[in-house]
Formats: structure tokens, sequence, C-alpha cells
């Protein structure tokens, strides 16, 4: 009798030390976002809603894209993305009754989402009972805390600890080569990503990933002087006399920005327009708080200082 109890026990013992071995990991009950709102962690999402074409490249990049079953119609990285359904039409209203239809256990959004007049998506999702976290990710830091904290929320800690750490050697290897430069050897930079001949090119000013990437690059951001996005007279812009024009692309919807600038007679004697030096770039690369900002920080670095990427 006594043999067949202790036997009992010992099955039960290996059975624990093997659950307990391969369990998942322990998580806080809930974490902060980025608004300071309490999210849960208790279960791992299933079935993941992403708002935003930053989240959605931050999902996938943890791992979990396999779980994103809605996503915008500007989600366009990973091409997988591309197949999964669509809760947003393009320029169109997010429809809430699809997000709900979908049955998500996890909602992500951008707070830009939030700060324009036909926002207030947050209420809405909130009213709906569906469980969100909001982003709000305004320079590099911001970026790879979002990153950490999309781990904890979707359970991929490890693999966010792994990518926080792959971009930071990333920025670094970039920025390290940028400490010694002068101000005379930095580059004058003018980023744009619309002109069309009829009103003032758009611009990046301070307070922008654009602006932050150019400087980080080795360049001197000629729009650093007002912030935001917004539209640089002609007259201010051959003032400011860039030697690198960046023409960010959708590259979805064509723009004439490239041949618009290079029919401007006013903007012929620009030193960036007589070496044509008008570089396309992914317009998606330097507006998006995803993983995929430190591949545009690399593409700048090289574009404005090849001779210290040999």
């Amino acid at each position: 009798m006594l043999l067949g109890i202790l036997g009992i026990m010992i099955v039960i013992s290996v059975v624990f030390s093997v659950w307990w071995i391969s369990r998942p990991p322990a998580t806080s009950a809930s974490v902060l976002d980025d608004i300071g709102r309490s999210v849960a962690t208790g279960e791992p999402p299933k079935r993941i809603v992403s708002m935003a074409p930053s989240a959605t490249e931050i999902l996938f990049a943890l791992g979990v894209g396999d779980k994103v079953v809605g996503v915008t119609d500007a989600c366009d990285y990973p091409p997988e993305a591309l197949k999964i359904e669509k809760i947003r039409q393009p320029f169109g209203d997010f429809q809430i009754e699809k997000i709900v239809g979908l049955n998500p256990d996890l909602v992500v959004m951008d707070r830009y989402l939030d700060l324009y007049p036909l926002g207030k998506w947050l209420s809405k999702l909130e009213e709906a009972k569906l469980k969100a976290v909001v982003l709000y990710a305004k320079n590099f830091d911001d970026l790879l805390g979002d990153i950490s904290l999309m781990g904890q929320v979707t359970w991929t800690q490890d693999n966010a600890t792994k990518l926080v750490s792959t971009l930071k050697q990333k920025i670094e290897a970039v920025t390290g080569k940028m400490k010694d430069l002068s101000e005379d050897n930095k580059t004058r930079v003018f980023c744009t990503n619309w002109y069309d001949e009829k009103s003032d090119p758009w611009t990046f000013g301070y307070g922008t990933f654009a602006d932050d990437v150019i400087k980080m690059a080795g360049g001197l951001n000629v729009a650093g002087i007002k912030s935001g996005n917004f539209q640089m007279t002609l007259e201010a812009l051959v003032w400011s006399d860039p030697q690198v024009i960046v023409d960010l692309e959708d590259l979805r919807w064509p723009a004439p920005t490239y041949d618009s600038l290079m029919a401007e007679s006013r903007l012929k004697g620009m030193e960036a327009i007589k070496n044509n030096a008008i570089h396309k770039m992914d317009a998606s690369l330097l507006s998006r708080p995803g993983p995929r900002l430190v591949d545009g920080l690399e593409q700048i670095a090289k574009l404005l200082h090849p001779e210290l990427f040999p």
C-alpha cells in the first residue's frame, strides 16, 4: 500500500516538474500603454486587430503575424499583411462593426488616430468592450519602448528583447560614425513627400521621424526651423540650397514630386537640382514608427555619407 502511494506521488512529481519547465513565461497582470491606460496581460492574445501599419509591422516582427486577423488598407508590409481582412477601405473610416465581427481579444491602435477631427476611435473600441492598447511613438526611444510593450502584451518578451537589442546595435552603428562630423561636413537635406507645382512642397520639420533620421544620419534638415509636416515656400527652399533632396514616395500611388521638382525653373540653381541629387525612397521607411524605421536611417546615412560606409 505504502509503495503504491509513493509511486503515485513520484508520478505526480514528475508530471508537475515537466509542466513547470515547459510552462509559458510568467507575466505581470497588466502593463501601461503609451497614454497611461492599464492593459491586461493575463492571457496571450489569439486574435489581434491592427489599426496602424506600424503596429502591424511590429506584430509581424515579434512573430505573431499569424494571429493578426484584421488590418488597415495601408498595411502593406510584410507582404503577408496584404492578405488579411481589411477593417478600413482606402481613404475611408474604420468599420467598428467589422472589427467587432472579427472577435479580437486585442486591438492595437495609434494615438495619432484620435488626434484628428474624425477620431475618438479609442472611445468607440471601449464602448464595444474591446481590449485595446494605444501606441504613441514620437522618437526612436519611444519606438523601442513600444516594441517592448507589445512583447509584454503578446507574450513574446524574448523576441522583443532580441529585436530591441538588434535595432539598438544598428542605430549605434550609424550614429557612431557621425559623432565626429563637424557642422560644415554635414549634408543639407530637403525631404518632401508631395510637390505638384500647383502649391509649395510639403516637408518635415522638427518633431518628426524624418527630421530625427536626417540628424542622426549626419544631415542638416533645411526644414528644421518649424515643427511637424508643413509646406515650405519655394523662396525659402531656394535660399536654404539643399545638397540632397529625398523624395518620399508611397509605392502604391505614384506622385508627381520628382518631375515637378526637375521642371520648376525657380529651383534650377539649387545644388541638389544641378547635381541631380534627388533620391526616391519608400515613404514608409521614414514615417512609420516600426522596426523598418532603422532601415530608413541606414539608407539615409549611406546616401548622405557614402564615404563612411565602404
